[in-house]
């Protein structure tokens, strides 16, 4: 989905535009409304718009001088100007500004909808035309040399160094990042991708995804990333030029780069085929604080809800959501060190999210496994035997300790089993306590899960309720639940099997159809439903009931109003 903008000192024309683009559902847009450049600075600082439609004569702040604006802020946006003047020196100029269009006033909603949709278009077309997966393959040996990786790698395990430490070890292994300025962290994961893909094709989807994060935010920070598991990646991000940074600056930043990752995940499905979750840090980190930041993060990232696929949220909406629903704020303690069996990182990873039928296929498997030992020497089978045990105990242990669930609530947990294997004991005793409990443990994640996304559901309705008449935009709703509007959208139609937009419709209609037959006036009704026109109102209800709101009224109350 892509957001359009739509800016006039006119309220009648940014009004009446903003109707129209809100019923064009072939052009998928989340439309914003300005009254002055001003107010559309505003909305562009909090939110990633992707095309601005606009005036280009209003007061204080010519519709030329908010372009600058928009360049400093989305340089790959498309502006379209609209005035009521033919003076081709704006034209002029605006074309050499970077302007998408130049449209008069009086030419009609069918040019100005041609030129949206052209604009959109030709976005699409940009991000193909990148061919970022080419680029990614030709660029596969141009990996960070491996110091850079350890260092980094050994500041997240808690290694501490010295500033004067770290300044020498920057400068010797030519480090673009600022020693002594924070940093934004983010993780992202690979979803979804196909077990049997080679170690090589993994490296290639990764390098892929370092390229094309390289291709939209390296023009205005410093990356570099370390991968700490087969599926996620930890990143860090500095803006250049930090050492006059104001605190608006650095939360500008984290807006851009926030809003940026939408077209990153965005250019992984079309180009990869892929799909990439996001958490990002809410502001900068000092170096001395990155161990304690990663690790929080990654635990965070494993509370979420509902897809569990290309999520794109923040650790401060996860605490706000999880605050609301009246759960403990995440706390994440930092390792001492990684275990390093090799089979323990995708059962933990799977266990987090809540993947039932792959866990268990490589629970069965190493079952299966252990009984194929029978005949063999005791003492070979039972070092494997213990070695699955540990393994297995850690596991739902670390459930414990670090999702805040109660296993001695589950049925027949006999903790004292967890504290210490007995080779003498048959092995079908564990095997039949450890798949007891891990099956308690997925229908603990999928109820919770479940239960979560259920409430967020009813307040997005209550909200919606309550809001008939004010802003029901995506960004909205999505502020109020403490969601991505984009993961929110594919959230919510995967829950309910029908997209907000048509749940909103069939609301503003319901209620539409119960005001007519009062004695509120159309327009009073149209307002009511969320709409500043009448005539955009009687086109929306026509379109759903195939009759005005006044033909309605006539034929099933009888009477005129």
């Amino acid at each position: 989905m892509q957001r359009l903008l739509i800016v006039d000192d006119m309220p009648i024309i940014t009004d009446d535009l903003a109707d129209m683009f809100m019923e064009l559902e072939h052009l998928e847009l989340e439309v914003f409304k300005a009254y002055s450049p001003y107010e559309a600075i505003g909305i562009m600082n909090s939110h990633k718009i992707d095309i601005i439609l606009s005036d280009i004569m209003m007061p204080g702040m010519s519709g030329l001088e908010l372009l600058k604006e928009i360049r400093s802020q989305w340089p790959r946006s498309k502006v379209i100007f609209l005035t009521s003047y033919q003076d081709f020196q704006y034209v002029k100029e605006a074309i050499s500004m970077g302007g998408a269009g130049y449209l008069l006033k009086t030419e009609g909603d069918a040019v100005i909808i041609e030129a949206v949709e052209r604009a959109a278009r030709e976005l699409r077309e940009e991000w193909k035309r990148n061919d970022l997966v080419q680029r990614s393959e030709a660029q596969f040996q141009a990996a960070k040399p491996s110091m850079q990786r350890e260092l980094l790698m050994s500041m997240l395990a808690n290694n501490t160094i010295t500033a004067e430490q770290r300044r020498k070890q920057f400068a010797e292994m030519e480090m673009r990042f600022d020693p002594d300025s924070p940093v934004y962290m983010m993780i992202t994961r690979m979803d979804g991708w196909k077990e049997a893909m080679t170690f090589s094709n993994r490296n290639l989807l990764h390098f892929a995804l370092r390229n094309i994060l390289e291709e939209y935010l390296s023009g205005s920070v410093v990356l570099n990333s370390i991968s700490y598991d087969k599926d996620s990646v930890v990143w860090f991000l500095q803006p250049h030029k930090v050492e006059r940074f104001s605190e608006k600056g650095w939360q500008r930043y984290f807006r851009f780069i926030y809003g940026t990752m939408e077209t990153v995940q965005h250019t992984c499905r079309e180009l990869l085929k892929l799909q990439v979750s996001v958490i990002v840090h809410t502001g900068a980190v000092s170096w001395e604080a990155i161990a304690p930041t990663f690790h929080r993060l990654d635990l965070l990232f494993h509370q979420g809800i509902g897809l569990n696929k290309e999520i794109l949220t923040t650790d401060e909406q996860l605490d706000n959501m999880r605050q609301e629903h009246r759960q403990p704020v995440a706390r994440a303690s930092v390792p001492n060190n990684r275990l390093p069996h090799v089979d323990y990182y995708p059962l933990s990873e799977l266990l987090k999210l809540g993947r039932r039928e792959e866990f268990m296929t490589i629970f069965n498997e190493l079952m299966n496994g252990l009984r194929a030992e029978e005949g063999t020497s005791a003492t070979a089978t039972a070092a494997q035997r213990m070695e699955i045990f540990h393994l297995l105990s850690f596991l739902l242990l670390s459930c414990t300790n670090r999702w805040n669930t109660d296993f001695a609530s589950l049925e027949r947990f006999e903790g004292h089993k967890l504290l210490s294997f007995n080779p003498l004991e048959a092995w079908q005793e564990y095997e039949a306590y450890f798949h007891r409990l891990f099956t308690a443990w997925f229908a603990f994640k999928s109820s919770e899960q479940q239960d979560h996304t259920k409430q967020i559901v009813s307040e997005i309705h209550a909200y919606i309720g309550r809001n008939l008449s004010g802003d029901l935009s995506l960004t909205s709703i999505g502020e109020f639940v403490h969601l991505n509007p984009n993961y929110l959208s594919r959230l919510y139609k995967m829950c309910t099997g029908k997209s907000l937009t048509d749940y909103m419709a069939e609301v503003r209609i319901k209620a539409a159809k119960e005001m007519l037959g009062t004695s509120l006036k159309i327009q009073e009704i149209a307002e009511a439903v969320g709409f500043l026109s009448g005539t955009a109102f009687a086109r929306f209800f026509r379109t759903h009931m195939s009759m005005t709101p006044q033909e309605y009224r006539d034929h099933v109350f009888g009477v005129k109003k």
